[in-house]
């Protein structure tokens, strides 16, 4: 069995599922890269010529996890209307060629539009995919609500980052890195920043939090994309802001470590999600989480921290104190939410995977 997955991600997700199945599976990435002006006349048609060079050379399941890939550039005239366009060509050219196409569900829609009409191209992925891979079950109500085709759907869940990241600085020394005292409650939040994770809460949260917590610090570390946070952080008082840490940058992987230890909670008030790496990301560290009980998350054990219902309507800041101000609760959460990680090993996502492609190969 040959495998071509599209498109490679910096993320480690991707080789974590396909370390364990190299050996018995050929897995190759359809990987182009083009930079310059033209890229978007020539993206497409040189991953077409890729396409059907290693049809030739036998593989035959296209595994999609992403579509940011075919974008266009803002500055193109257009630009969302010739991404919908050669996205729908990429993938009747897959089609036509003859892949069976898996496609994994990491998102029902795209965080931020990538056509002009990313619902219509989520349904025709859907049609001609034969497999299509969801984190969980209630990805497949979701997907439903949309109009797109579940009938192919299998539930395959997103592993653990257990192993991934150094994980050899204790709370203390992560904290004197960062200039937190080492008695300090901390709150933070780990991953790019995008609107939808609703961090602006998280600082409104942490504002009222700390009235009654002299010592709370917030961690703030990702790539920020959403206006919306500098202005949160901006409007807090500077005596307070002292204590907001706001890392607006691409965090390497050396330095995951400093930033997760650091806290004792991890604090995700998502409005919206499908699945989520990061939380999976702050188990896997062994953080205490506390989000909305929504997407992929439904299926996670409330032991893991406090996850919570978003129309309960209960304030942010209510939720975290709870568990921050109970040190056995946290404690437990803590150990709880590592063994969740624990138990998500890549050795079986991987063998439900191969079993997607298997069963791929005999539709139609």
């Amino acid at each position: 069995m040959k495998i071509l997955a599209y498109p490679r991600d910096v993320n480690p997700y991707q080789e974590l599922l396909y370390g364990p199945l190299r050996g018995r599976v050929g897995v190759e990435y359809l990987d182009i890269s083009i930079a310059g002006p033209f890229r978007a006349a020539t993206y497409v048609p040189r991953l077409i010529v890729r396409m059907v060079r290693k049809r030739l050379q036998g593989y035959r399941v296209l595994h999609i996890h992403w579509l940011y890939m075919l974008a266009v550039p803002a500055f193109v005239p257009g630009a969302k209307r010739i991404a919908y366009v050669q996205t729908r060509i990429f993938l009747r050219a897959a089609w036509l060629l003859g892949y069976k196409m898996v496609w994994t569900a990491h998102n029902v829609l795209p965080h931020a539009p990538i056509t002009a009409n990313d619902l219509a191209i989520r349904k025709l992925l859907a049609s001609l995919s034969s497999g299509v891979i969801v984190p969980s079950s209630s990805t497949i109500a979701e997907l439903a609500s949309h109009g797109i085709d579940t009938g192919r759907c299998e539930v395959v869940p997103h592993g653990s980052y257990i192993g991934v990241y150094q994980n050899t600085v204790s709370q203390r020394q992560a904290r004197q890195t960062l200039g937190i005292p080492a008695d300090a409650r901390v709150i933070g939040s780990f991953g790019t920043v995008h609107d939808y994770k609703n961090i602006p809460e998280l600082v409104q949260a942490f504002v009222r939090l700390a009235a009654r917590h002299s010592n709370l610090y917030l961690v703030l570390a990702g790539k920020c994309s959403d206006p919306g946070v500098r202005q949160a952080v901006g409007s807090v008082k500077t005596a307070l802001a002292k204590r907001i840490l706001m890392y607006d940058e691409y965090i390497p992987d050396s330095d995951v470590q400093r930033y997760l230890n650091a806290m004792d909670i991890a604090v995700f008030p998502f409005s919206r999600i499908t699945t989520s790496g990061s939380i999976l990301l702050a188990c896997s560290f062994g953080k205490p989480v506390v989000a909305p009980r929504i997407g992929a998350l439904q299926d996670m054990p409330d032991t893991i921290g406090v996850l919570y219902e978003p129309a309960a309507d209960v304030p942010l800041d209510v939720l975290i104190g709870g568990l921050l101000e109970d040190p056995a609760a946290l404690k437990r959460a803590g150990e709880a939410s590592y063994r969740y990680a624990a138990g998500l090993s890549w050795d079986t996502i991987a063998e439900q995977t191969e079993h997607v492609y298997a069963k791929a190969l005999h539709v139609g």
